[in-house]
């Protein structure tokens, strides 16, 4: 899609977090399995409204990164649910926004 932003969102152990637009999946996934094959550790991410996050990865921690591709327009904190996947709101509970 031309002209698109991917925008990420990260589902750790059924709680949802949007990440920054300017994350990629690439390093997430690197330090999703750095800290698996460490046997524990931190990842680090920047969430879509600026704030910093760190969640402790287990080699038991259920994980899954989701990302789609977004005009500029709708790629806002306001973002439409249903340009997510449905399961999405099947698997995970919103924890960033108040």
């Amino acid at each position: 899609m031309s002209n698109s932003i991917e925008r990420i969102h990260l589902i750790v152990d059924g709680s949802l977090h949007e990440v920054s637009s300017e994350a990629r999946v690439d390093d997430l996934e690197a330090q999703i399995l750095q800290a698996t094959r460490a046997g524990g550790g931190f990842i680090r991410t920047t969430l879509d409204r600026g704030q910093r996050l760190s969640i402790f990865i287990s080699p038991t921690s259920s994980i899954q990164i989701v990302a789609s591709n977004v005009r500029p327009g709708q790629a806002s904190d306001d973002d439409d649910d249903e340009q997510w996947p449905n399961f999405i709101d099947d698997v995970a509970t919103r924890v960033d926004r108040p």
